[in-house]
């Protein structure tokens, strides 16, 4: 996979007032000037952790130095295979439960995804229940590096349409390694149209995750900001930036999951797709639906077609940090 690599310049504390009235916490300061550093940095060194995994049904649960942080669940039951839940370092969850109460909003959520809600007029995004359906068929690769710094998961998906028939085959990759105060998860997802495909314009994709509603702006201690110095949902949202960040202090410490795009096969911008009640979401496509056409209207063009055997590939880096006594 080719990548664009993004260069990224991080503003200093005064040029966050400019944004906002209220002042970002030392400890908001600290975690976030960490997050940039790893944010900049092609080439990351994996932290000397361990990392091992525990097979579950229809699910594999990744532990960092013994405490479960991720798990990748692909029940056939399922509407999208997801991480959840997707945790600290210390095991206290970032995302929202996929289930039961807690999931009162938006129940298509569901932890860490990747979803787009048009291919050839098929919602995969909003979806529930098993057509149509991104459809776990089976494992490439799934174990941990000899050293255990390092797990990976290869994975081969179908999106299914509601007759059953399949549109696209995924491949995709999530390599977690540790760093320094946390890890991250690198996710590769190469799509290839097994019919000719249209995506649609929306601003319901791509690449996503649901917070724990402890950490959103509404009701909870998070903020998102932004590489150019945006800060809150409300200032974030449809806007193209390299990095964005949800930070929360936290006594002496804080805690930040951060979402980096690494590129992708048609050369777009990402769009940031994130709201004040927990949705946190980056997307390639979308020019009209985040309004990108009435600055540019000689810009990109609002659908995308493959057509068959080509493919749309693209790129994620999640960074999960958690800081104590800044």
């Amino acid at each position: 996979m080719i990548y664009l690599v993004l260069g990224m310049v991080f503003p200093a504390m005064g040029v966050w007032i400019v944004f906002s009235t209220q002042t970002t916490s030392l400890s908001e300061q600290a975690v976030i000037e960490q997050f940039e550093r790893i944010a900049a940095a092609e080439n990351v060194p994996p932290a000397e952790v361990c990392f091992a995994l525990k097979e579950d049904p229809n699910k594999v649960v990744i532990l960092l130095d013994g405490q479960p942080v991720a798990a990748y669940c692909y029940a056939p039951e399922q509407a999208k295979p997801y991480i959840a839940p997707l945790c600290l370092p210390s095991g206290r969850a970032l995302t929202r439960p996929v289930d039961g109460a807690a999931a009162v909003d938006h129940p298509h959520h569901q932890g860490l995804f990747l979803a787009y809600g048009d291919v050839n007029g098929v919602d995969f995004w909003g979806n529930q229940g098993t057509l149509p359906q991104i459809r776990h068929v089976g494992f490439v690769d799934r174990g941990v590096d000899d050293a255990g710094r390092t797990v990976t998961l290869e994975v081969v998906l179908h999106w299914v349409d509601r007759q059953g028939a399949t549109l696209l085959e995924e491949r995709r990759k999530m390599r977690f390694f540790g760093v320094q105060d946390g890890f991250c998860i690198d996710f590769e997802s190469r799509l290839e149209a097994v019919e000719a495909v249209r995506f649609g314009d929306t601003k319901e994709g791509m690449f996503a995750l649901r917070l724990a509603d402890d950490l959103r702006e509404k009701g909870g201690r998070g903020r998102f900001y932004s590489a150019s110095g945006k800060r809150g949902a409300a200032a974030v949202w449809g806007t193209q930036d390299s990095w964005v960040c949800l930070a929360a202090g936290e006594g002496e410490g804080a805690v930040l999951v951060g979402i980096k795009p690494l590129g992708n096969s048609l050369g777009r911008p990402f769009f940031w797709h994130v709201r004040d009640y927990g949705l946190f979401s980056a997307n390639p496509l979308g020019w009209a639906a985040f309004g990108a056409d009435r600055d540019d209207p000689d810009g990109f063009g609002r659908d995308i077609w493959l057509p068959v055997g080509n493919a749309l590939k693209m790129g994620f880096r999640v960074v999960i940090l958690e800081l104590k006594n800044c």
